[in-house]
Order: C-alpha cells, then structure tokens, then sequence
C-alpha cells in the first residue's frame, strides 16, 4: 500500500471515529485500531493521545470487549514512552493487561503449543499409530490466539501469536506449497525477522523454490509501515534472487529513494533498526535480479556518495559492490565515477572492493602496494595470487603464518575466535604458487593440534587435498608422515564455537590422499563418512574421490539423494568433473538430476563447472547449461551465463 492509499485509509478511519453514532464500545473498538493504523505509518504523538482517550473512559465494568481494547490503549502507552517515563506507567499497564480476553488467548496458545509439542514428540520416536482427527488443534489454538489479539486490537498480542502460528505450520507444511507459502506470509506479517532469515536460507537451499519466489513476489510494492519494514527489507536481502527482473528493479528504486531521503523514511515507519545498513544488505540481495537498469541505478548512487568511513555500513557497501562483480564485463561501460569512488573512500575494504571493480592498471597497482604493506582487502582484491609481488606474496604468507601459531597457542589455552580470513587456507594456496617463499611448519602444527578447531583446519585441509599430487616430492612425504595424526584428530569433538560436533572428514580425505593408508583403511573411512553425521556426509563425495576404490559416479549419484544440501552439493561437483574426464552416461544422468535439485546449492555448483567445461570446447554440458538458464534463482542463471556468481 503506498503512502496516498494509507493516507486516504486512516481518513476514512478518522470519520468514523470522530462521530457520535456509535456506541461507547464500538467507538473504542474503532479507535483502538485507528490507534494502531496511526502507529503503523509513524504519527506516534496522535495515537498516543487516541490511547490515552480509550484508557480515560469510564469503568466498563462486565465489559470484556471494552477491558480488552483498553488493555491494548495501555500497552501503546506504555511501550512508545520514553525509557524513563515507563516507571510511573507500569502499574496501570500491568492492571490493564488483566482481563479475560488475554486469559482466554492466554489459554488458547498454552493447548495449541501443547498439542503441537506432543505432534513433534511422537514425530521423533517415529510413531506409527493410526489417529483420526477431524481438525488440527495446535493450527486452530494458535489461529485463534492471533485472532482474538487482532479483534481487540491488541496488534502485539495478534503477531506474537501469529508467529508461533507460522512456525508451527512451516513445521507441517513439508512440500506443500499452497501450507507453506501461506504460512510464510504469516511469518511475515507477525515481524519475525530471525525466523524469517532461517526459514529462507532453509528454502534456498532446500527448496521448493517456487514457493520461495511467490513468497518474495508478495512484497513488492513494499508496504511501508512500522510493523512489516525490517522484515521486507530482509526478505530482500535473502530472497532477491527469486524475484522477477521487473519486481527486482522496482525493489532497488525504493531502496535507492530511501537512501536519498532518509528522514522521510523513519518519520514514516518509526523504525527500531539502522535503515541505511538494512537497505543496502537488501539492495546485495537484489542486484542480480534487478536488470542492467538497476545495476546502473545502483552503481551510480555508490559511485556518487560520501566517505561512508570504516565501520559496519562500509563492510555492507563492500559486499554490495563485490557481488556487481560478475556484470563488470558486459555492463562496466555504463558505470562511471568509479575511480572518483575509490579515492573518496577511506575504509580499505569498501576501496578495495572498488578498485577489483575498476581493474584498472592504476587501481591494481595501488592494491599491489597495499597487499605489500600486509593489507588483506587488497590481497583479495588482486585475486589471482600469481600475480602478486614476491613481495606482496612473502608478505602474506609470514603474516597469515603468525596468525595460525597464534591460532594455535589460543586454541591450547582454550581461547577461541571466529570470522575473519582464513589463514590456514591462505598459507597452503600461497605456498602451493610461491613454493620458494612456502613456510609449512606454523600450518602443519595447526593442522595436527587437537585443540583446534574443524573449522579452521577445514579450508587448508581440502585445497591440500585435491592439490596433493602437485607439490614437491619432500611436501608430500611430510604429510604422509603425520597422516596417522589426522586420524586420531578426526576422532574427537570439535573445540571452539563448534564445540561438541563432529569435524568432519576434510583431515580423512587429506590423510587418504597422502596415501599412507592401507586400501583397508581407506575402505573403512569411507563406509564411516557416508553413513556419519551431516559435516561427514558433507565431505564425503571428496573423501571417496581420493579413495580410488572404484564406482565412484554410482555412490556420489547415491549422495545426490541425501537430505542435506550441501552434502548434495559436493557430490555434483564431484560428478560435474569425472564427466568432464569421461562424460559417461550414469555421470551425464545424474548431472540432469542435481541441476533439477529443489535447492540452489547443487544447481550452482555445476553450472559454474560446467560453463567452465563449455569454455574449454566441450558441448555435452550445453543442454544441462540450458536448463540452469531457465532457473528461479537468478544466482544459478548468472553462473549458467558467466561462470560464476559472488
């Protein structure tokens, strides 16, 4: 609803309420959601003085509609105060609050949630009793919890019930996409913004994607309210991907028309989140759906901004303009202003992001000389570590070699980070291409210490791996000395944030690759991974590409059934590149069923491999490559089309 239609709804509402012909309660009832109505589009002064109007009535006495709607006057009050004036407002809040409505709504999500915790139980122990039902009682409870909160105007009471409401039903839903795109609707409107981001990453890479994509449809126009603007603006950010190139576009103008006028903005919705910080992530999320217009659109309001600093709203920019990367050879001649850009810009990951943009001789030459200072954001911003100074190369390397010893002294003291690079696998690529400057002592220690974490071994682990028979003889030999290590490492729970886990099979298939196992040996890691947990399904297709042991296409088309995504995912790359050696029928097969993988995972990951293929001259990935092309994730379709996606 844009703002002239919100504008003529609340006059309306105004007419009703400023008459005479109504009785006491329903005039209350009328005011209590023109009191919200008010709210919702950021004339917070007006509704506050409507709820002191409700609140002030006379004593309804047995009145349970009136104690309601006064109850919810009350919570308005109390909740758009000042911190320091909710003190003298608490007690009345607190009486209001106790009528019987809330009760009854009160007893309502108590059986719903019961019945439903009772639905997951028997779910669990797999039970398979025949129960007969003419209704669904935690769908019904939890329904009507959210609507007597709406009925009595209680809007905070409507979507807290509303959101249990949606979880449930997300939980039942399975396939169904009727159930579950109306149950995400729901969880949009109740305001949930942490629920709404795992319930989209979960259908990303789950799928179905058409629910994903109708879900997304619905938000645009964008309804500007208090109520629903985070949660569209994340549900951009999450979901851009999914909308049509027309909606796409007409996303980015509003993103963009708040960026240029932001006061307007937050006096229209009131926000309670950092509106610049939320409509850039959303405008990342939007970029490769929106068309060449809106790239465009885009670039020139980045291109034309002030010094945004070095805090968090720099790093949001930085990604925005890192995932205009794959565009740069079909639209950077409609970009201008970018070398005025990265000048203007003082946080070195934003202007390292726009100078791998640029490309320029001159952009890259001042990233080279960065990356020697041991700037990280310039290192990526070179890219191909080939190109790097010897310099620049030794730099990184010594640098990133003094984090893993002290990564590894942290990890003893059971002191233990997360985030930032990755500098176990930044030292094993650089000292793969600069093996005169190859340091491997603080990276072998990190590698084969208990303490530390799956994750930070994880990355070095598997590039070591798939590169092992091209380092020199003497590497080689010192990994397959301490491949004993690996397995006794890969043993034990994880350390760190990851404490408790299984680490996976990253350090098997390392210690399988070195070949110091026995054909036994490696027989029976394999049968653990494929059968063990999540992470060791995950890496499984790589440890049974470095087992050589045989129908290696049939078990990894097995792979392609598993419930997780990412273990589906590894084992279509694996696939993508055994029929790149010998496009066999099976391998060809079972191509044609992970691009039609109801997540993205799986489908993204062989058409980068597969364009490369093309690339190369191969013409057996054409028809596969056609059919990526036509997908709902505008992700996939731009890896189809270029090879890779950010």
């Amino acid at each position: 609803m844009d703002e002239e239609k919100w504008d003529e709804a609340l006059r309306l509402a105004a007419e009703e309420v400023d008459g005479d012909r109504h009785e006491p309660t329903d005039h209350a009832w009328l005011s209590a959601h023109m009191m919200n109505l008010l709210f919702e589009v950021g004339r917070v002064s007006e509704a506050r003085a409507l709820a002191d109007r409700i609140v002030s009535q006379s004593d309804p006495g047995d009145d349970v509609t009136l104690r309601a709607i006064r109850a919810s006057a009350a919570w308005l009050i109390f909740s758009t105060a000042e911190i320091g004036a909710r003190e003298g407002q608490r007690d009345s809040f607190l009486t209001f609050s106790d009528n019987v409505m809330a009760w009854w709504r009160q007893q309502s999500l108590s059986y719903g949630l019961a019945d439903a915790l009772t639905k997951n139980f028997r779910l669990r122990v797999q039970d398979r009793t025949r129960r007969w039902s003419v209704e669904d009682v935690a769908a019904a409870r939890l329904w009507s919890a959210s609507a007597t909160g709406q009925l009595a105007a209680d809007y905070s009471a409507y979507r807290s019930a509303l959101r249990q409401a949606a979880m449930y039903r997300v939980t039942q839903a399975a396939n169904d996409r009727a159930s579950l795109g109306s149950a995400l609707a729901s969880l949009r409107l109740s305001g949930d913004v942490e629920s709404l981001k795992l319930v989209a990453q979960w259908l990303e890479t789950n799928g179905p994607a058409e629910v994903m994509a109708d879900w997304v449809e619905a938000t645009v126009p964008a309804h500007w309210c208090h109520s629903l603007a985070r949660s569209t603006l994340e549900l951009w950010r999450r979901a851009g991907d999914f909308l049509s190139s027309d909606s796409a576009h007409s996303a980015v103008s509003e993103c963009l028309r708040i960026l240029e006028d932001t006061p307007s903005f937050v006096a229209r919705v009131s926000p309670t989140f950092i509106v610049r910080l939320y409509v850039v992530d959303a405008l990342t999320g939007l970029v490769r759906a929106c068309g060449k217009e809106g790239r465009r659109a885009i670039m020139a309001h980045v291109c034309a901004m002030p010094d945004v600093g070095d805090g968090v709203l720099e790093n949001s920019y930085g990604r925005l303009v890192s995932r205009m990367g794959p565009f740069v050879e079909m639209e950077m001649g409609e970009w201008t202003g970018l070398s005025g850009a990265i000048s203007r810009q003082s946080g070195q990951g934003l202007s390292a992001s726009l100078a791998e943009l640029a490309g320029t001789d001159e952009a890259m030459s001042s990233m080279m000389a960065r990356a020697e200072e041991g700037d990280d954001d310039a290192l990526g911003a070179i890219g191909d570590v080939r190109q790097l100074t010897e310099k620049a190369a030794r730099s990184a390397i010594e640098r990133h070699s003094s984090r893993l010893a002290g990564a590894v002294a942290s990890a003893r003291a059971h002191s233990y980070g997360f985030g930032g690079h990755d500098s176990g696998r930044t030292v094993a690529l650089l000292n793969f291409h600069w093996p005169t400057l190859a340091r491997w002592d603080e990276l072998i220690e990190t590698l084969v210490e208990p303490q530390v974490s799956g994750e930070d071994k994880r990355g070095a682990a598997r590039f070591i791996a798939s590169h092992f028979r091209e380092y020199p003889a003497n590497v080689q030999e010192r990994f397959r000395s301490i491949a004993p290590a690996f397995l006794e490492d890969a043993e034990l729970p994880d350390h760190g944030w990851m404490a408790g886990r299984e680490k996976g099979a990253s350090m098997l298939t390392l210690a399988v690759a070195s070949g110091a196992l026995s054909r036994t040996e490696v027989a029976r890691l394999v049968a653990q991974s494929v059968t063990g947990g999540k992470q060791l399904r995950s890496d499984s297709a790589r440890l049974i590409e470095a087992a050589t042991l045989g129908g290696d296409v049939l078990a990894w088309t097995v792979l392609l059934g598993d419930p997780d995504p990412e273990v589906r995912s590894g084992a279509a790359a694996c696939i993508a590149e055994s029929a790149e050696r010998q496009p066999e029928a099976l391998a060809l097969a079972a191509l044609e069923r992970a691009a039609g993988d109801p997540g993205i995972l799986a489908p993204l990951t062989i058409a980068i491999r597969l364009h490369a293929f093309r690339d190369r001259g191969a013409e057996w990935p054409l028809p596969i490559l056609e059919k990526l092309g036509a997908h709902r994730s505008a992700a996939v379709r731009l890896a189809a089309a270029v090879g890779r996606t950010v």
